[in-house]
């Protein structure tokens, strides 16, 4: 097996954690900016996260494999752009599983489960690339727009 099919195979774990991770700060977020109000649907939040974080799998592996030599600019756009759609129809199974229930959250899980989503597979758009690191590859972004600026002021 080489490093990249090694780096690929890694993100997908990582990036269930990532998307667990994210969506759980945001919803600390959200109860933090509303005194606290709602802290009891964390339990609930929690669970269907984590069923969140399993089912994006899914999307993460179709992204990896259908733009795996695209380059990194590219693979990060549409990764945010494909998570944050994901987690947007996962607020939309959500809805249609819990029916008239949905509307006791107490705080906004749309926004949670969009920068989950959004988040995780970014992970896999920067660690699942086809050269270097995650961190090579923000320095391509973040450099190129720097070469840019510094050209257009000369």
């Amino acid at each position: 097996m080489n490093t990249r099919t090694v780096k690929t195979l890694l993100a997908f774990p990582i990036a269930s954690v990532v998307c667990f991770g994210a969506s759980s700060l945001v919803a600390e977020i959200l109860l933090g900016l509303n005194h606290g109000f709602g802290a009891a649907d964390m339990y609930a939040f929690l669970y269907w996260t984590s069923l969140f974080a399993v089912v994006l799998l899914l999307p993460a592996l179709a992204f990896a494999l259908l733009l795996r030599s695209a380059r990194t600019i590219n693979r990060v756009w549409i990764g945010v752009l494909l998570g944050s759609l994901v987690g947007f129809g996962w607020t939309l199974l959500n809805r249609a599983m819990l029916g008239p229930w949905f509307g006791a959250w107490s705080f906004n899980v749309l926004y949670c489960w969009i920068v989950g989503g959004a988040v995780g597979i970014l992970v896999v758009a920067l660690f699942g690339q086809s050269q270097g690191s995650p961190r090579d590859a923000i320095e391509q972004i973040v450099g190129r727009e720097r070469r840019e600026r510094v050209s257009h002021h000369n």
